[in-house]
């Protein structure tokens, strides 16, 4: 099998950790980026993407926005809200994990900041039935382990920053093959030349994929990838 661009949506396992056959490769130091490993055996590249984007290089939501939207989403009980910026991360409430700074000010923003996303999420369901109607124009949301409502700009979704990376490397997007396991990954998997699924993944996902092959924890990726692609 030949594909001059493998692009690898999905590199960790349930836990989010990376696998260990990525480890060994190097993925387990891209904590936080998106990693471009060049291989120039046979011309193939590689693009491994973690389980979190480059802040940096996303599109933003603007403040106007995104205190729109935190005031809608607050209307509904028991929100728990957490904000990606430009000076760190924020939220309403303590997460050891990820040591935001708590943020007791919501729907007002931190000053002088760069919104790249908002997550919410509730124990009770009319935050999900309405989430549609807390949203502005310029922005779309996606629902992770049915339960983690995720908001970004319409020009954040993977296949913007795929379609730029194919133009980078003068690859057509059929000659690409490509990895994923979740919502952001469908339109990737659709255009690609061939689109894979992990076992593990949703069923929106397997359902558009060309192939399922076994699961993130299993190392199915990257025993594709070994034994088809390079």
């Amino acid at each position: 099998m030949s594909a001059a661009l493998i692009l690898v949506g999905t590199m960790g396992g349930a836990d989010k950790e990376v696998l260990p056959l990525f480890k060994i490769a190097g993925g387990g130091v891209v904590e936080l980026l998106l990693a471009v490993i060049a291989e120039h055996q046979a011309g193939k590249h590689i693009a491994l993407s973690r389980c979190r984007s480059v802040m940096p290089l996303l599109p933003v939501i603007s403040c106007e926005s995104g205190e729109k939207i935190l005031s809608a989403i607050l209307q509904y009980p028991d929100v728990f809200l957490f904000i990606e910026t430009s000076k760190g991360l924020y939220s309403n409430r303590d997460i050891p994990v990820w040591e935001p700074v708590i943020w007791d000010k919501f729907p007002t923003l931190p000053e002088n900041i760069i919104l790249y996303k908002i997550l919410a999420s509730s124990q009770q369901k009319p935050l999900y039935e309405g989430i549609e109607t807390t949203l502005t124009d310029d922005v779309y949301h996606t629902i992770a382990n049915n339960d983690l409502i995720q908001i970004m700009s319409n020009e954040a979704t993977k296949w913007n920053g795929i379609k730029q990376m194919l133009s980078h490397f003068g690859v057509s997007p059929s000659a690409a093959v490509y990895f994923g396991d979740d919502n952001d990954d469908i339109e990737p998997i659709k255009n690609c030349g061939l689109g894979v699924a992990v076992s593990n993944a949703i069923p929106s996902v397997l359902d558009v994929a060309d192939r399922v092959i076994d699961s993130n924890d299993m190392d199915g990726v990257a025993k594709f990838i070994e034994e088809n692609l390079l």
